[in-house]
């Protein structure tokens, strides 16, 4: 008998482990492949004696750090008091805003409207990015019309321009207005005055405008007083009547005298001129005035506070 023997040995499957941790966002090179998910990543390779080479590749990533953060938009247009809050973040975590030095504030002022980039880096050393927009509020705007002039006395009513969703109003000076908190209003100043219209929104943004009403003083006093009248017609001058301008105010007193000085008729009853009655003619104790020249008195109240007095004379026509 002849007998062969074999011997066989079995070689051992080589098995290669690696762990790698990357942070979220992060990628590995795994088998030619960048890869960014967790998991577990396997590949077969032939070793140098022809057997399987199993390489194995353990990938973890770490998870984002879980922030609360509180963003405040301007609270005016043009302004940079926005905010931003961290108000809760890892522990040992540091923070970068739009670029900045990383250091550990949690508060950061005066920002504008626009994007802001936070970065934080954890104790791993892992970064990760947010990005808000800070929204910047309308305008809010206020139009006055252009400077006027007017006549003493004269009422202007001033109507502005107003956008924003202003809410207040406050005038300065309130000389000569009708409302000082009211949005449009009636001036009727005394003299030349620059006035300053301040309005603001709910939430405390102020624009301003101003107007100057330039006052032109008469000297002379607008009163039209008839010389001459007609008792007892059916006519227009069947009375004696005044026609009197704005500057007037008042016609506090009528007397009129004959010419002998006596007093005829009296009126004492403060009125705005151009609603006193008149007179008819009727002198005292009921009796029809002869024609002829008599004297009138006339005690008026103007528009800037003054008193005046006019004296002439008015014939009765028969």
């Amino acid at each position: 008998d002849s007998v062969h023997t074999v011997s066989l040995a079995v070689l051992p499957v080589f098995q290669t482990a690696e762990q790698h941790t990357i942070c979220a966002g992060d990628s590995v090179l795994i088998f030619g492949k960048y890869q960014t998910a967790a998991g577990v990543y396997s590949q077969v390779f032939q070793a140098a004696g022809g057997c399987d080479s199993v390489v194995t590749i353990s990938v973890q990533v770490l998870p984002e750090p879980v922030l609360d953060l509180v963003w405040l938009d301007p609270a005016c247009f043009g302004e940079t008091d926005g905010q931003l809050t961290i108000e809760a973040a890892p522990a040992g975590a540091v923070f970068s805003l739009n670029g900045a030095p990383f250091d550990t504030a949690r508060t950061y002022p005066d920002l504008a409207a626009g994007l802001h980039t936070l970065r934080v880096r954890d104790t791993t050393g892992c970064v990760s990015e947010i990005t808000a927009s800070l929204s910047e509020p309308p305008p809010v705007s206020v139009a006055l019309p252009s400077d006027t002039l007017i006549e003493q006395g004269q009422v202007l009513k001033i109507q502005p321009e107003i956008a924003g969703g202003a809410v207040q109003f406050f005038w300065s000076p309130g000389t000569g207005l009708d409302c000082s908190t009211c949005a449009s209003v009636a001036a009727a100043p005394m003299e030349s005055t620059l006035y300053t219209l301040t309005v603001s929104n709910a939430t405390g943004c102020t624009a301003a405008d101003q107007i100057l009403v330039e006052v032109q003083k008469n000297t002379a006093i607008p009163v039209y007083v008839p010389n001459a009248f007609l008792p007892g017609n059916s006519g227009p001058n069947a009375l004696w009547t005044l026609s009197a301008g704005t500057v007037v105010l008042e016609l506090s007193e009528v007397a009129i005298y004959d010419r002998w000085g006596n007093l005829q008729y009296r009126w004492d009853t403060p009125v705005p001129p151009n609603q006193w009655p008149g007179w008819d003619g009727t002198a005292r104790g009921g009796q029809k005035a002869a024609p002829g020249v008599y004297v009138y008195y006339l005690k008026l109240l103007l528009a800037n506070g003054e008193a005046a007095v006019l004296r002439g004379d008015v014939t009765v026509l028969e």
